[in-house]
């Protein structure tokens, strides 16, 4: 639940809307605490076209093979990386430790 952050968001505007050159805003904290429902709810009213990602446990090579097939609209290869994650996650139950 997103609730009473006017304070930062106001920060957060102001920021924005400086009249400087590039600038790079770093938040950290605890975790748990709101950091990333903060920032949706100051991207989602700033006006200005913004982007989420969340940054999965893979390996590198698939992640890319994931960005060229869906850029490519490659449904088949999207298709086998998925059939083969499944059945990866089947062995790897069938066969702890490997």
């Amino acid at each position: 639940m997103f609730v009473d952050r006017s304070d930062e968001l106001t920060m957060l505007a102001q920021l924005l809307h400086r009249q400087r050159g590039g600038e790079l805003l770093l938040l950290y904290g605890r975790r748990r605490v709101g950091k990333t429902a903060l920032l949706r709810a100051w991207a989602s009213q700033s006006g200005i076209p913004w982007t989420y990602w969340m940054a999965q446990k893979e390996p590198a090579v698939l992640q890319e093979l994931r960005q060229c097939a869906s850029r490519r609209g490659c449904r088949e290869l999207l298709d086998a990386l998925r059939t083969g994650e499944s059945e990866q996650a089947r062995a790897g139950a069938a066969h702890p430790g490997r």
